[in-house]
Formats: C-alpha cells, sequence, structure tokens
C-alpha cells in the first residue's frame, strides 16, 4: 500500500536509512522503537522508553539515531511545509495536534506537536524555515511564534480570578498585550474553552481553585467577610459590598449581578437559594476579620446607635492611629443588613 501520512513515509525513511547504515532491514521492534523515538507514534519516546521496547540500553538507541539520522537531511519538505501551514492555520492548535491533520490525511490522530518539531529537526529544517513563522510547543498547544502571548492566558486568567473573583477575555486580552504583540480574542477564547478548571457565565469567567487559601480570590473572601456578620444575604447586598470595597481598593473590575449569582451557585463553600446566598461553614467574623474591624463591629452591634445613620466616624468611634484605614477597609460591610437596630437590641434583651 502507497504511503499516504507524514509518519508512513517518514517510517519508511527510518526503515531505509536503516538498510543503509546496517545493512539489512530493521526489524519490526526496531523499527517501533526508532519511531517512537523519531515522533511518528504518538509522543516522542525518551531513549531509555525506545531502548525498553528491544531490552537494549540507551546508548544503544542514541548510537543507531545518531547513525540514520544524516540520511534523513532535506527530505519530505514539502509534506512538513504543508503540515506546518496547516497546523499554523489552527494556531493555537491543541495536543495531538494530528486531530486537525488526519481528517485531511495528512498525519495520523496521534501526532503530537511536540513529534512534529522532533521530525522537523531530524530532516534539518524548521518551520521558521518553511513557513516564515516558528511554531512552539506549550503547555499542550503548538502555537505560532508570533503568538506567544496567548499561551499564558490561562495563568493570567488564574491571576484576575484571585484579584477581582472573576475576568472577562476582554480584560485577559488588555493585560497580556504588548507593544509587539495583541492577543487574537478568539485564540484566548479557545486556550480557555479547552481547560476544564475555567467556568463560564456569558462573557464572564473564573478559573476554580480546589486551594481555596486566603488569597485565591477577592470575591470570595469579600462574600466571606459579608457573611460572617450577617447570614444570609442578598446576591444585591453582596455587589454592593463589593463595589465599595473595589473602589476603595481601586478595582475597576467588578461582576455584575447575575454573574456573581452563577459565581456563587458553581462555589463549593456556598449556597444559593433565588436571590440569597450563605456560606456552607459556619462563619464568625472575629475569626475571619479579626483585630480592630471585629472590635468594631462589636461596638456597632451593641451601640443604641446602631442603625440607619451617620457613619461610625461620625459617631464619635476614632480612628485606630496604628491603623488610620481601618474604618475605611470597613465600609463594605455598611448596608449589608449587620446593624442591630435599638428593637432588635430590645427584643434580644428580653
Amino acid at each position: 500500500m502507497d504511503a499516504h501520512t507524514l509518519e508512513d513515509e517518514f517510517e519508511e525513511l527510518l526503515a531505509a536509512a536503516y538498510r543503509s547504515s546496517f545493512g539489512k532491514d530493521p526489524t519490526d521492534l526496531w523499527l517501533a522503537a526508532i519511531a517512537s523515538r523519531a515522533g511518528t507514534r504518538g509522543a516522542v519516546a525518551t531513549l531509555n522508553q525506545a531502548g525498553d521496547l528491544l531490552g537494549v540500553s540507551r546508548e544503544r538507541i542514541r548510537q543507531v539515531m545518531a547513525r540514520i539520522t544524516p540520511a534523513l537531511q532535506r527530505m519530505l519538505r514539502a509534506q512538513l511545509g504543508m503540515i506546518a501551514l496547516t497546523i499554523a492555520q489552527y494556531s493555537p492548535a491543541a495536543e495531538p495536534v494530528g486531530r486537525y491533520l488526519a481528517p485531511l490525511g495528512l498525519s495520523r490522530p496521534t501526532l503530537t506537536g511536540e513529534g512534529f518539531l522532533n521530525l522537523l529537526k531530524l530532516t534539518g529544517t524548521s518551520a521558521g524555515e518553511l513557513i516564515g513563522d516558528d511554531l512552539v510547543a506549550v503547555d499542550g498547544w503548538l502555537v505560532r511564534g508570533t503568538q506567544m502571548q496567548v499561551t499564558k492566558s490561562l495563568p493570567m486568567a488564574n491571576r484576575q480570578t484571585s484579584s477581582f473573583g472573576m475576568t472577562t477575555i476582554t480584560t485577559i486580552c488588555h493585560a497580556l498585550t504588548t507593544p509587539s504583540e495583541s492577543p487574537d480574542p478568539a485564540a484566548v477564547q479557545r486556550i480557555l474553552r479547552a481547560e476544564p478548571t475555567v467556568r463560564w457565565f456569558g462573557d464572564w469567567l473564573w478559573v476554580h481553585k480546589d486551594d481555596q487559601g486566603p488569597h485565591a480570590n477577592r470575591l470570595v473572601n469579600t462574600a466571606r467577610s459579608i457573611l460572617s456578620v450577617n447570614s444570609p444575604q442578598t446576591i444585591t447586598s453582596i455587589h454592593e459590598g463589593a463595589q465599595r470595597l473595589w473602589k476603595f481598593r481601586r478595582l475597576e473590575l467588578l461582576p455584575p449581578v447575575e454573574a456573581m449569582r452563577a459565581f456563587f451557585g458553581n462555589h463549593p463553600g456556598f449556597d444559593v437559594d433565588g436571590d440569597q446566598v450563605r456560606a456552607l461553614e459556619p462563619l464568625d467574623y472575629h475569626e475571619v476579620l479579626g483585630g480592630v474591624t471585629a472590635t468594631m463591629i462589636d461596638i456597632l452591634k451593641s451601640s443604641p446607635l446602631s442603625g440607619d445613620g451617620p457613619p461610625l466616624a461620625a459617631r464619635g468611634v476614632p480612628r485606630s492611629r496604628n491603623r488610620p484605614g481601618h474604618i475605611d477597609r470597613m465600609d463594605h460591610l455598611r448596608g449589608v443588613d449587620a446593624e442591630v437596630r435599638p428593637e432588635r437590641l430590645g427584643a434580644s434583651r428580653q
């Protein structure tokens, strides 16, 4: 049968190079070993892995590859160039890149980006030489050299999730833009859509994190702070509290109410019932907020002046000399139905 795919033709070249170097045809096992090492049978095998197929040392595999490689130089340039151009059109191309090439009859479905780049290396050429643009394998993607910024999409989404709770493709692209490269929003979205840890609500997205540490997500931390004072709260109340905190922190990217509803509804630490949200674990504001902030809330709760009224500073509550901005940092807790009104105080004392 005539060879059709790149792997078929390359393995014929490997067999011919072996025959030329050693005066005999390679056995099926030897062909499998050197083909795996070349990258025509899935991921590029290490010297040890290729040697294990035959029960020979890694050094023996290295010696054989060194003998046959010169015969591969400058071969299959037309086919390699066609495949490089096709991959560049799909860039960023998810691994294995054979998924894009196999329907066109150009390769097997198992061809990887790393394998293709290794075949280019063995033949003494590169994508840059063949099509004028490099191809780079990064984190499960084969990407054009002029699109390297898009490979940072997930780390940037992760960082913005920590900073804002949620983010958008537009915000990520803006952060990734450099004087020499402006990321394609469609390419950024393709990478993030393929990532199972990314959650979506319309244009908004966030990276789900199993590690819910103290800095994992600002929106989670803000909601916990509010709910530790009084729970449950409405999504709107949490949004308003976050809006005040975002303003104080000079943060610009605040998710809308409906996006927050989807966020808390998909978060394992919260329960959403209609417009109400509550934390699934008991929260004590003394532990969540701590220090001066918790003391201020204690004063607020015990004061007959609590309720709808002027801010604490206007009620004669002094600012801390050591933390002059602590009252401002409490501002996101105002308006969340945390005040103990006089009638509630009376009821609680009966």
